[in-house]
């Protein structure tokens, strides 16, 4: 599946990431930075998937389609769900809705294991711009009762997590590009629901390349650039 062949992949990469490094203070403008649309115009966006009123999730899929998975969903709510996941997929949509987050949360995968009792589902978590993926799982061998909690537990764990606001995408930009000249695709590295991770490297770090790397803040601004990084191989090898 297309969702965890991504994180099998951001977790390598990750693995062979250094720590550390000084703060700096991105800028405010980039005219070639690409135009996303207006979130939240309040336009009705109400379907048969479980969406709401106003979703922000719509004006955007066009702009992260080209990014392809997880940015770009597999399936919206209950789209999800075919005949054995179905109780699953309505489960979890309940949760989200009733805790009045489906304009900024939603379920854009899910992928029923009978043989290990497992339901693999991946949330899609949105603030203006800024898209973060969430994969998670519950054992359905617990009961109904600790299913529906365990979402309901998952959905407010995210919304704890999420910022009530981003910066504008093009200070990420140029918060990367004043950083050694790195570039942020606008579709990768979204690492936490307020972090965007650019990472350039130069040959084989593990073997005498060099890594640039920076963390964005996309909640307050704050950066972190560490140019020609200490890498760490260990988990790599």
């Amino acid at each position: 599946m297309a969702g965890r062949d991504f994180i099998v992949c951001l977790m390598v990469v990750l693995a062979c990431s250094p720590g550390g490094g000084s703060t700096t203070e991105g800028s405010t403008t980039d005219e070639t930075a690409g135009t996303l649309p207006t979130s939240g115009s309040g336009a009705d966006t109400t379907d048969t998937t479980g969406a709401p009123e106003g979703s922000a999730f719509a004006e955007l899929d066009d702009f992260y389609e080209e990014c392809g998975p997880p940015m770009k969903p597999f399936c919206v709510n209950l789209e999800c769900g075919d005949d054995a996941s179905s109780k699953y997929v309505a489960m979890l949509v309940e949760e989200i809705q009733a805790a009045g987050a489906a304009d900024r949360i939603r379920m854009t995968d899910a992928d029923l294991h009978p043989d290990t009792n497992q339901f693999l589902y991946d949330l899609q978590a949105q603030v203006g711009w800024f898209r973060y993926w969430n994969p998670s799982q519950i054992d359905t061998s617990d009961s109904d009762d600790e299913i529906r909690a365990d979402f309901r537990n998952t959905v407010d764990l995210l919304l704890e997590d999420l910022p009530a606001s981003v910066i504008p995408r093009e200070d990420v930009v140029m918060a990367a590009s004043s950083c050694v000249g790195l570039t942020y695709d606008g579709c990768s590295g979204h690492t936490t629901p307020t972090t965007v991770y650019v990472i350039r490297e130069t040959g084989d770090p593990c073997n005498g390349g060099t890594t640039d790397e920076i963390h964005i803040n996309v909640a307050t601004g704050e950066t972190t650039c560490t140019p020609d990084a200490t890498v760490s191989c260990g988990a790599a090898k």
